[in-house]
């Protein structure tokens, strides 16, 4: 599938080299003194969820709270998911790192004042998931090195602050097609999303400064026990 795009490795990894050697020009962005929580998982992990009932935990508390808005309705969103394939819209993996690149920063800056005024701030998918799932493809496809696709997926988005906390939901992927099945939406997983899942998913759990959270637990106590590691966190900060 993703043969033509080698056509263009020698010109795009100009660029991509062009990136990792000017990191002299980083500019970063502002961020907030309280700290940046981000939910993290495969499809239907239950992080949308999540983040309202641990909102609605710490808010009981008197923490200002702010849910960093996905950004659905973006251009760019929306032309990543119009040229992508399968659940993850993939299509050209250097453009569309290029492209999911360009719509965390943009998520990032249009929240800036909330993100900068808030004592915790929560993301559904952030850098981590950026550079685990961008990583992964640019390596699986692309033929990239695990060194260099590292070093440039982290460079992309080094002008944003790194996350504080972040949690992984995790599901298996049959419970991921179970919840599929209860939104209506089965039909749309195919055979190769689900082997591309694993793999992600494996990634994911490969990584350091992660807490792994059995996302099958009840959603409540779930939620409890992210809020109280969140509170404890602020407490030794």
């Amino acid at each position: 599938m993703y043969e033509k795009f080698l056509q263009q490795a020698h010109e795009l990894n100009e660029l991509i080299d062009f990136i990792i050697n000017n990191e002299e020009n980083s500019l970063s962005l502002q961020r907030n003194d309280g700290i940046i929580v981000t939910l993290e998982g495969i499809n239907c992990a239950g992080k949308s969820t999540q983040k309202e009932l641990i909102k609605s935990s710490l808010q009981q508390k008197g923490y200002s709270v702010f849910l960093v808005p996905q950004k659905k309705d973006d251009l760019v969103f929306k032309k990543i998911e119009e040229r992508g394939e399968g659940i993850y819209f993939i299509s050209n993996p250097i453009i569309d790192t290029l492209d999911w690149a360009v719509y965390f920063t943009k998520q990032y800056e249009d929240n800036i004042d909330r993100i900068t005024n808030s004592d915790i701030v929560i993301f559904d998918r952030y850098k981590p998931c950026f550079e685990v799932f961008q990583n992964f493809l640019l390596r699986e496809y692309f033929n990239m090195n695990r060194a260099k696709a590292e070093r440039w997926t982290k460079n992309l988005l080094r002008h944003l602050p790194d996350a504080d906390m972040t949690f992984l939901l995790n599901i298996s992927t049959h419970e991921m097609k179970i919840r599929y099945k209860q939104r209506g939406n089965r039909s749309s997983i195919t055979k190769k999303d689900i082997q591309l899942t694993k793999r992600i998913k494996k990634e994911y759990l490969s990584r350091n400064n992660i807490k792994v959270i059995n996302g099958k637990r009840k959603r409540n106590d779930i939620a409890y026990g992210i809020s109280n590691d969140i509170i404890n966190y602020l407490d030794k900060k």
